[in-house]
């Protein structure tokens, strides 16, 4: 009689034997690196670049996109102003030194450096710059950086479009840009090292049919060659870029879109060079394994939480605020994330001015003060109607909705995931009186707590694309950051920062629950590349040390079934 459980023992031989074969064909994932450089000590010019990310690119236009995704391609195809080290040190680039900056701080003089040229083949002079502020600060654009250049003298005018230029920019000669601004400012400088601070050519701009979204035309050490949207980009040297010697590589393949598991196991086959974030099942494995001397874990200056809409309800009422802020239990969120971020319960990072571990409103999980918020507020036994959380497309965005669910249903908080694609997300959370609850945060774009700060002020409130996703604001709050900005004595700013800090913990726009800690990894023949502290993916200086070595190495079939990696919340977050 046939057996009922399996097939015939010849049948069941044949079976074991065809899963052998496919075992022994199937080609095994090495546990280090494939290759190696061919040791050349100094930078080689040449080699691909091939370097991917999860989300896709929203756009490419300096003065228009503000997310972090955005910005690696950004960086790539402009340059500012000024740039940072590795130390956070302002230092020249399209500029040829650092400002000079009037004795009362009301007037900032920038040379512009001499044969710089756009994609195009033109040279960029000073009048380049003022009409790049110009249409970056124009209404029509709404450009989510106009908030930071507020200080500029007429633009008031100018954005109420009384005045046809800006009074407070000029250029005194082809090689000189001068701002004047209504206040002293110590944090103006570093406005010019943001990506709204990229000079544009505007016979591009202005021809017809051109789209600096999609095919801009910048000056910067990459430029454009293609786009696929959803797919890939395909990026060239610059050829006349003003430094001779850089960029390193000829070309650069930044595939997006592509899933974090999938481009791991291709990392460890050799096929992508660099690896920007990792799950983590991947990061033990790095730090464990073949890839670990070519690695590095930097701490980020951002943070990440929950904004919390103070125009709908329930989020207007500043106890059910609270009640969020006390009932998320951070330290099991970073156990669950396996170290790569750290718990927060405040808006300024470590490191910046202002930030202080003793923080007399700090948010910290404490479930018993949660009820009490909640009771506080009129609903001791919960809300009523749940609350939607809008989340990014990715599992790492689930991740978290997830364990906010967990934990605010224990204050009687129904919390339900609107998951939509990241170009989507940017655009209606930007909005007012759209998204109820947003995940998200914020990485640094300068070293001064004002620019995190700023993010709860009424100046980064708009009508689209609002930096301001909580769309808080309060009078007292901006005057305080108004004082601080114009203060000069180092110890008396910091004390406002603090203050302002405490301020918002307190008045809770955001439930804050971590910054993060980058692990990247890249191939041996990777040389110039290491994690930045204000750049995501700095690729500026790599240079590929060709042509690479192959190595025999041993692979582990077993790898195949590790857990799959994890998506990134908003704005890139691990």
């Amino acid at each position: 009689m046939r057996s009922i459980r399996g097939p015939e023992p010849r049948a069941r031989r044949c079976v074991l034997a065809l899963l052998g074969a496919l075992l022994t064909a199937c080609p095994a994932l090495p546990d280090g690196p494939r290759y190696l450089g061919a040791g050349n000590p100094q930078p080689v010019r040449g080699g691909t670049l091939m370097m991917w990310e999860e989300p896709r690119v929203r756009m490419l236009d300096p003065h228009a996109a503000f997310d972090e995704i955005s910005g690696v391609l950004i960086r790539m195809l402009f340059d500012s102003l000024y740039s940072y080290d590795y130390a956070l040190k302002l230092v020249p680039a399209i500029a040829s030194a650092l400002p000079t900056i009037s004795a009362d701080g009301r007037t900032l003089t920038v040379p512009i450096r001499r044969g710089v040229r756009f994609h195009n083949g033109r040279v960029l002079t000073a009048r380049d710059v003022v009409w790049s502020f110009e249409r970056m600060l124009h209404p029509d654009l709404n450009s989510p950086g106009a908030p930071y250049y507020r200080a500029i003298v007429g633009l008031t005018a100018y954005r109420a479009k009384r005045a046809p230029h800006i009074a407070g920019l000029s250029a005194p000669d082809e090689h000189t840009f001068r701002i004047e601004l209504t206040r002293p400012d110590q944090s103006f400088a570093f406005t010019l090292a943001m990506r709204f601070a990229s000079p544009l050519a505007r016979e591009e701009v202005e021809r017809p049919g051109a789209d600096m979204k999609r095919r801009p035309v910048g000056q910067g050490p990459f430029r454009l060659v293609t786009w696929d949207p959803g797919v890939r980009l395909v990026l060239e040297r610059h050829r006349r870029y003003y430094d001779p010697e850089r960029p390193y590589l000829d070309s650069v393949v930044f595939e997006e879109g592509l899933k974090r598991d999938t481009a791991f196991m291709r990392f460890r086959n050799g096929e992508v060079d660099i690896v920007p974030r990792m799950s983590p099942a991947d990061t033990m494995f790095v730090r464990s394994g073949g890839f670990q001397a070519f690695s590095g874990l930097g701490p980020q200056a951002d943070v990440y939480g929950f904004f919390l809409n103070v125009e709908l309800a329930p989020f207007d009422n500043v106890h059910i605020r609270r009640a969020v802020a006390f009932a998320i239990d951070r330290e099991r969120w970073a156990r669950a994330r396996n170290g790569a971020i750290r718990p927060a319960g405040q808006l300024l990072p470590p490191k910046v001015m202002g930030h202080d571990t003793a923080l007399p409103h700090l948010q910290y999980f404490d479930l018993a003060r949660a009820k009490a918020e909640m009771a506080a507020a009129g609903h001791p036994d919960g809300l009523d109607e749940p609350v939607t959380l809008w989340t990014s497309d990715g599992s790492t965005a689930r991740l978290y909705g997830q364990l906010l669910q967990a934990d605010l249903s224990k204050i009687g908080i129904e919390v339900q995931i609107k998951s939509v694609s990241f170009p989507v997300y940017l655009e209606e959370t930007g909005k007012p009186k759209t998204a109820q609850m947003v995940s998200g945060g914020w990485v640094m774009d300068f070293p001064d707590p004002s620019n995190f700060l700023n993010l709860v002020s009424s100046a980064a409130r708009s009508e689209h694309d609002s930096i301001n996703k909580s769309f808080y604001s309060d009078p007292k709050l901006d005057a305080l950051l108004d004082r601080a900005i114009v203060e000069r004595d180092a110890v008396a700013r910091a004390a406002m920062y603090r203050e302002a800090n405490d301020f918002v913990a307190e008045a809770a726009p955001w439930a804050f629950f971590c910054n993060t800690q980058a692990m990247q990894a890249w191939q041996p023949y990777v040389k110039g590349f290491r994690p930045h502290p204000a750049y995501w993916l700095a690729i500026n200086d790599v240079w590929l040390d060709l042509p690479r070595k192959r190595i025999a190495q041993a692979g582990r079939r077993d790898a195949l079934q590790r857990p799959t990696g994890v998506l990134p919340l908003l704005w890139g977050g691990p």
